[in-house]
């Protein structure tokens, strides 16, 4: 029998959640929103950077295929070579080497342009940075620009990608005999270091010295066309770098033996002062058809002489104690 009241089901009360649940299901959102986003994030920059890293491939491969041919035609064995006039101008040069602290003098003797003469530079230090100031600045005055004159460089340095471009440009070629020969026989002026790779490797701070007594074979080119030789010193050259004497034997084995250059040297930043001095011109003409060795070493002396000679009539303004240059 019914009582007259109805039985509703009782509705079981929800649960609230705490704060502190909400607080952690809202980290733990957070995160994964986060994580997702650095996901989708990481999968976009990876193909930028795929995109950039393939462009770049493309890029260099492109570019050191295009190169190739600058890299083997072959100028630095030409008379010709590939000078670029940007190399000649004085006022790009002088902003390296300021002219009140870097300058070519002459005693007497004044070369002529328009002629042709051969003109060897020592010593030839670790950077030739007389070398470098006379090819920007000086040597267009008195020598003529890159229409009239070729400087000689080791083979090695055109060995080296955009190294060798940069020394092509400065109108310098390979000091291999062909190539000097050519250089003469087309009527240009040669600039020659002629302790060339082991002068450079032997340089020591502070001391002068130059490597000559076994180079007879420019002062046998200067016989066989009947030029003047211009001795030039590089003060201050051999100050320019700190050098060390580590494994100095083996280095001169390997630059005497295999013409490869090593040398331990930091670059003595606080000076850029470097002076040029000229001499004057020396020649002998050959008594018959072909240079003798008497003549070859006469000229050779000669040449040691006038060096000698600028050095002792100059040292005393730079302050140098070392009463002549050391001969090798």
């Amino acid at each position: 029998m019914t009582t007259g009241k109805s039985t509703k089901p009782r509705r079981t009360p929800r649960r609230r959640i705490s704060d502190e649940n909400v607080k952690l299901y809202s980290i733990i959102g957070f995160i994964l929103s986060m994580t997702y986003f650095v996901f989708i994030s990481s999968l976009f920059v990876e193909s930028i950077f795929a995109t950039l890293y393939n462009l770049l491939r493309a890029f260099t491969i492109s570019a050191f295929v295009a190169y190739l041919p600058s890299f083997f035609d072959g100028s630095e064995i030409t008379s010709k070579g590939r000078p670029h006039p940007l190399r000649e101008n004085q006022k790009w040069g002088k902003s390296w080497f300021p002219s009140k602290d870097c300058f070519l003098k002459f005693d007497d003797q004044i070369p002529d342009p328009k002629k042709q003469y051969i003109v060897l530079l020592s010593p030839h230090g670790v950077l030739s940075m007389g070398h470098w100031f006379l090819n920007t600045c000086e040597f267009h005055t008195y020598f003529g620009g890159n229409d009239r004159r070729r400087s000689l460089g080791g083979d090695v340095v055109f060995s080296i990608p955009f190294y060798r471009d940069m020394m092509l440009a400065g109108g310098i070629v390979s000091a291999s005999a062909k190539t000097c020969e050519a250089c003469l026989d087309d009527g240009y002026t040669v600039v020659v270091l002629p302790g060339g790779i082991v002068e450079q490797v032997m340089t020591k701070y502070g001391e002068q010295a130059i490597y000559i007594k076994k180079r007879k074979g420019i002062f046998k080119y200067a016989l066989k066309y009947n030029l003047p030789i211009v001795p030039i010193y590089s003060m201050n050259e051999v100050n320019m770098t700190h050098t060390s004497d580590f494994l100095q034997n083996f280095r001169n084995y390997l630059a005497k033996s295999w013409w490869f250059p090593v040398f331990l040297c930091s670059p003595k930043i606080d000076t850029k002062k470097i002076a040029c001095y000229g001499g004057n011109s020396i020649q002998i003409k050959m008594a018959g058809d072909e240079p003798t060795n008497e003549e070859i070493e006469q000229l050779q002396q000669m040449y040691i002489d006038e060096v000698q000679r600028i050095y002792k009539k100059y040292k005393d303004e730079w302050g140098y104690t070392q009463s002549e240059i050391k001969i090798l």
